[in-house]
């Protein structure tokens, strides 16, 4: 298998105002030219939803990390930098899964759908 700098990727624009304001449009063209993987300006993004979620289930192999982004934002020592490294999704081993299990029963089908009506609500209103 290539490694991710030796193939020939899409490039998204995630900073370009075009970009923010649509994005669905760019990752509708990158599609075309790979599933599920792009470049850009600060390394690979991951835009395809079930290669995001098998890669999330790779706690052995793959960890999330937002370490560039704390340091693009030179937010190391600050609450936000604080935040982003010890929340759930860059957490891993023990640690992730005793965070993990203590919210599970929050992020069923089931309890979706129990508070849908007020998803709904607050969507509307914002």
């Amino acid at each position: 298998m290539p490694l991710l700098s030796e193939m020939d990727l899409p490039v998204l624009p995630l900073e370009s105002p075009a970009c923010i304001e649509d994005p669905f449009r760019f990752t509708a063209a990158a599609r075309e030219q790979h599933p599920w993987i792009a470049r850009f300006s600060q390394g690979y993004v991951v835009h395809g939803y079930e290669a995001a979620r098998d890669l999330a289930m790779m706690d052995d192999t793959v960890q999330m990390s937002f370490t560039g982004l704390i340091d693009f934002y030179q937010a190391h020592g600050t609450q936000w930098g604080r935040f982003m490294e010890e929340m759930l999704l860059t957490s891993a081993g023990e640690r992730h899964k005793r965070l993990r299990g203590s919210v599970a029963a929050g992020f069923t089908p089931r309890r979706a759908n129990e508070i849908r009506p007020m998803i709904r609500r607050i969507i509307t209103e914002l």
